[in-house]
């Protein structure tokens, strides 16, 4: 207790800030976090101690003024009397909500009342005071208990209906047992008949087989007496045509041996022709070196030649390569004075920026300042306003907010000194209104300048880099342009020599000496290759020789090879004469052949169809026995499905009973029911005791 301004509603607004981080300062919807800090003051502290059944805790809670975010802290109470930390940060208010199952709405609503906000709960509707009271109870329990039983029971709805839908599915397969019974029989009788039919089939078959297989050995005996004949007239018409080749060979070889007499005589001119060039070529040889060193001595004074004109393009390279640079030393000459005159101008940017960040540095922690007052006044006029509202459009004989009586003089003696204050703090809020524009727009003309003067630093940092590098590139080029002088002369001096032909002297005039014996060479070499051409004609004198050995020696052997030729041809001719009557027996054996082949093939072609038949019986046969296997299957399936289907029923019935029992309307509703009586009267034991016992609260359910 204690009269208004000591600070009764600061000491909960201590420990409401502490636990869920809100003041009565969060009714007026400031976003201004600062607001809980003492004026004049930088930060605030908060060290709060608290007992949840046999547990201690602690939270510890620190702003500092235009901070991001608080310095929060959860601790609890060890058995050795020491602390240790549960949470830092922003977890801390997740972690004191879990704890005490309660955030500032509910306090306000259920524990604390506050300065104008003692009918939170009174004001509520109807189903915000119902969630309030099961908050306080914590029945969401039982809301997890209705999820968990909604669950189960779709679940087992949706497990009874697979569990229908199995047995639809199993009804409409058992209605074709009844068919598969009447196939089977009919399966079994027609494979018995098809089974006898392809035995007799089998037995034709075999025998139109024997037949045709015998009549066959007569055709393929005739058909290899006929090859034979083939073979013995291809080998006589093959040995006549080697007997006429022979015929041939011998009058060739013949013409050949006639030709030796003009031969002999070509052989001797050859021989003169090769001693002629044998001597030429002897000649010749010794002018091999002449052309080697005449070669040399040419490459010798192209060398020259070309390292002359070599060293000339290097050297007019260069004198270009000077020329470019010394335009580009012109250029970095000028730059150098228009970089410096630009530099001067600026003048020292860096102390004009350090002016500038000193001033706007001061006008900022002003407006800061500033700030924080007017902040401070703001509150103390929403403070002053609610006062004189209270106390202007109330008539009770007691004070709101101290509980103490008042007179009608007090409480004009009250208004009037609220109004004096209030018109106080509006005149101030006026006057820093006025100064904080002026300050805002001499900040932002000193932000303003300090970005000039930050610009004008860039500047001026890159023309001191221009400057050095213009320089450098002044002093580099000056060395090279001073060797354009001596260039220009070797380049006129290189030009001379090229044009006098003043390179390689020896070697020119060694060259000059040898052209005379080059000449004489040459000749000696043209007159040796007309006698190669010469004898050319008679390269061709070998093979003659070779070819008439080959001919004497055929015209010895190959009249031997003749007549036994001869002799195997007239051998053939016999025996192709008695084999011609052997085939003709044969064939006649072999007549009939065609027409057993045709009893054959229909007799096989009909005992491959009837094995399809007896094929696809067995087939029919063995699925049907599986489909009635199958169903036999499906209708023990069913016995056990129709067992799942009644006990998920049941299921299904317990579920839905609990979700009811667990909704808002079952035990929920009975624990809120019971719980109010006693929530009732120790609301107003707490009242009585605050109060004197002049206030008190009923709670009225709107039905049983």
């Amino acid at each position: 207790s204690g009269d208004n301004g000591n600070g009764k509603s600061a000491l909960l607004d201590a420990m409401t800030w502490a636990l869920f981080g809100k003041t009565r300062a969060s009714f007026a919807q400031t976003r201004d976090e600062d607001n809980v800090i003492r004026i004049g003051a930088s930060d605030c502290r908060v060290m709060f101690d608290f007992q949840l059944e046999e547990t201690k805790y602690r939270v510890i809670k620190y702003r500092k003024r235009k901070s991001s975010s608080p310095v929060w802290t959860l601790q609890v109470w060890q058995a050795d009397g020491s602390l240790r930390n549960i949470s830092d940060g922003q977890e801390t208010k997740l972690q004191i909500s879990r704890l005490l199952k309660l955030d500032y709405d509910m306090f306000l609503a259920t524990a604390y009342l506050a300065q104008g906000q003692a009918d939170v709960f009174a004001r509520a509707k109807a189903s915000e005071r119902k969630q309030i009271v099961a908050d306080i109870l914590d029945l969401s329990r039982y809301d997890d208990l209705e999820k968990r039983a909604r669950d189960r029971h779709r679940e087992a709805r949706e497990s009874r209906l697979y569990a229908e839908q199995q047995l639809l599915q199993i009804d409409s397969e058992l209605q074709d047992e009844d068919r598969v019974v009447v196939e089977l029989e009919e399966a079994e009788a027609f494979l018995a008949d098809t089974a006898a039919q392809q035995a007799r089939l089998q037995a034709e078959r075999d025998s139109a087989r024997a037949a045709f297989d015998q009549c066959q050995t007569f055709a393929e005996q005739a058909h290899d007496r006929e090859e034979k004949l083939r073979e013995w007239a291809a080998d006589i018409r093959e040995w006549e045509q080697e007997a006429a080749r022979l015929h041939e060979l011998l009058r060739t070889a013949e013409a050949q041996v006639a030709r030796l007499p003009e031969l002999e005589r070509q052989e001797q001119v050859a021989q003169k022709l090769s001693l002629r060039i044998q001597q030429l070529e002897a000649q010749v040889d010794g002018t091999g070196a002449l052309y080697r060193e005449h070669e040399q001595l040419t490459e010798a004074v192209n060398r020259a030649r070309a390292s002359l004109e070599r060293e000339l393009d290097r050297i007019a390279h260069e004198i270009e390569t000077y020329h470019h640079e010394s335009k580009e030393l012109e250029r970095y000459e000028a730059e150098k004075a228009t970089t410096t005159a630009e530099i001067t101008a600026y003048g020292d940017t860096e102390a004009q920026r350090q002016g500038a960040e000193e001033t706007r540095a001061d006008l900022e922690e002003h407006l800061g300042d500033l700030r924080a007052q007017h902040g401070t006044f703001r509150a103390e006029q929403e403070r002053l306003e609610r006062r004189y509202t209270a106390l202007t459009q109330s008539d009770a004989a007691e004070c709101e907010f101290c509980g103490q009586a008042l007179t009608a003089s007090a409480r004009q003696d009250a208004i009037v000194s609220t109004e004096h204050a209030l018109t106080e703090v509006q005149g101030q809020l006026q006057s820093l209104s006025q100064t904080g524009k002026d300050l805002k727009r001499r900040a932002d003309e000193a932000r303003f300048a300090v970005e000039q003067a930050q610009t004008a630093v860039r500047q001026v940092a890159q023309l001191v880099n221009r400057l050095a590098h213009a320089e450098q590139e002044s002093l580099r080029l000056s060395g090279r342009v001073a060797l354009l002088p001596d260039r220009e002369r070797r380049h006129h001096e290189l030009q001379r020599q090229l044009h006098d032909c003043h390179y390689a002297q020896a070697e020119r005039e060694q060259l000059v000496r040898l052209s005379a014996q080059r000449e004489k060479a040459e000749r000696l070499t043209e007159t040796l290759r007309d006698a190669r051409r010469q004898a050319e004609q008679y390269r061709h004198l070998p093979r003659e020789r070779e070819r008439l050995s080959v001919a004497q020696g055929q015209l010895e052997t190959e009249p031997l090879r003749l007549q036994a030729l001869e002799e195997k041809i007239r051998e053939r001719e016999v025996r192709l004469q008695r084999g011609r009557p052997l085939v003709e027996e044969a064939n006649a054996k072999a007549a009939n052949l065609p027409q057993l082949r045709q009893s054959l093939d229909q007799t096989e072609y009909a005992l491959r169809r009837q094995t399809d038949d007896t094929n696809r019986a067995h087939s029919q046969l063995g699925r049907l026995k599986a489909e009635q296997e199958r169903l036999a299957l499906r209708a023990r399936e069913r016995v056990r499905v129709e067992e799942e289907r009644v006990a998920l029923g049941r299921t299904e019935l317990l579920y839905s009973e609990l979700v009811a029992a667990f909704g808002k309307k079952g035990v929920q509703a009975l624990i809120i029911e019971n719980a109010l009586p006693e929530i009732q009267e120790e609301a107003n034991r707490l009242l009585g005791r605050m109060t004197g016992g002049a206030m008190t609260i009923a709670f009225e359910t709107h039905r049983e």
